[in-house]
Order: C-alpha cells, then sequence, then structure tokens
C-alpha cells in the first residue's frame, strides 16, 4: 500500500503542555519533512485528508492553503541573534543591524497579509502548481531573519557594497560598449527620395522662389 503524500505526527515541547501537531510531507527520498505545526490536531488532520485526496478541487485547495497559513503557531520573524540588537546606537555609531532586523519585520508583518518570506520560499516547482505562497515554519522564519540582520553587519554590508559595485561596473560596461558599436555603426546610404536627391530638390526650389522674388522687387 502506497504512504501518504501529507501525515500528522503528534508530538510535546518542553514548555507547552498541550503540545502542538506536526503536518509532514514525503520528499523523493521517502522521507517525511515538517512543513507545518498546528495547535489544533482536529484542524490539522481534516487539512492532512484533503491534501491527500487527488480528485480535491482546486478551489478547495486554494482554501487548505488559507487554512494552513492561519492555523501554524505563530511565526515570529526574529533572529537567532537578539542579544546584539540590544546595542543602542549612540556616539555616532549606529547599530545597522537593528534597522535591517526591524524593516524585514515589517516586509513580512504589512505585505498584503501574506509574510513576504512565504512568497520567496515558493520554487519553481510550486508556481508551476500554482502556488504564490507556502507555509512558513519558525524554522524557515528565524533562518531568514538571522540572515537579513548579518546584511546589517560590518562584513554584511562590505558584501553588499561590493556586489553593488560589481552591478554598476557591469552597467558601466555596457553602456562603454553600446556607445562604441553606435560609433563602428557605418551611417545608411541616402535613399533616392528620402535622403540626398530629396535635400538637393527643395533647396533648388528654395533658389528659385528667392530668384523670382528678388526680380519682382526690382520691378
Amino acid at each position: 500500500m502506497a504512504r501518504s503524500k501529507f501525515r500528522t505526527e503528534k508530538t510535546r515541547d518542553a514548555g507547552n503542555d498541550g503540545g502542538e501537531t506536526r503536518l509532514q510531507m514525503r520528499t523523493s527520498t521517502g522521507l517525511y519533512r515538517t512543513i507545518a505545526h498546528f495547535t489544533d490536531a482536529a484542524v490539522a488532520s481534516q487539512i492532512t485528508k484533503l491534501l491527500n485526496k487527488r480528485s480535491t478541487p482546486p478551489s478547495q485547495h486554494d482554501a487548505a492553503r488559507d487554512t494552513l497559513q492561519r492555523e501554524l503557531l505563530p511565526v515570529e520573524h526574529r533572529s537567532m541573534t537578539q542579544r546584539r540588537l540590544k546595542y543602542r546606537s549612540q556616539g555616532g555609531w549606529i547599530n545597522c543591524e537593528a534597522f535591517y532586523h526591524a524593516a524585514w519585520i515589517r516586509e513580512n508583518r504589512d505585505r498584503f497579509s501574506r509574510p513576504l518570506l512565504s512568497g520567496i520560499l515558493c520554487t519553481d516547482k510550486d508556481r508551476a502548481a500554482g502556488w504564490e505562497a507556502v507555509p512558513v515554519t519558525r524554522r524557515d522564519a528565524m533562518v531568514a531573519a538571522t540572515v537579513i540582520q548579518w546584511l546589517g553587519t560590518n562584513v554584511g554590508r562590505g558584501f553588499v557594497l561590493g556586489v553593488e559595485r560589481e552591478i554598476e561596473t557591469a552597467r558601466q560596461l555596457q553602456e562603454q560598449v553600446a556607445a562604441v558599436r553606435r560609433r563602428l555603426k557605418p551611417a545608411a546610404p541616402p535613399q533616392p527620395g528620402k535622403g540626398g536627391h530629396a535635400r538637393k530638390r527643395i533647396l533648388t526650389a528654395a533658389r528659385e522662389r528667392l530668384a523670382k522674388a528678388a526680380k519682382g522687387g526690382k520691378q
């Protein structure tokens, strides 16, 4: 009998008397990977059954995804290095890590009711299947927030500035190549009726009108 694509697993966390239920998905290797955590086992079971039905209409799959996102345990986009955020900006020194961390939290809280990270974690296969966002686990959120905060460190900012310099160099090189190509591009020969011949006819007609005007003035 083939194993289900999705399954639930009950567990009890330290410090959480009620425990939680994990929603797991079977990977290509046959092992199950936890993709979401629920506090309500009944909701987890209902969503798992819905996801395992191959004939489920797309509208119900959309409802399942929305429910899945809502029923996740609260995801806090907090980094693993909270201690560094406590350093106060003073004496001309700015704690850039705190600014990066705060901006990341705002982006995931205020973006169209879906965290920004849920869209970033979408794979090409997810998007091909019509998924615009995937469930975000607490571990996903913590790792992403830690990386974003790292961009505010001296090393992280040096990394960003270095990449920006490379981008600017590539842009300037493209502009220089385009300018050289424009200078080397041969001028198109004048076409009869559109280039030099038409210009000569216009000049000749203008001279004739001026000559007639001059004769009329003398008379």
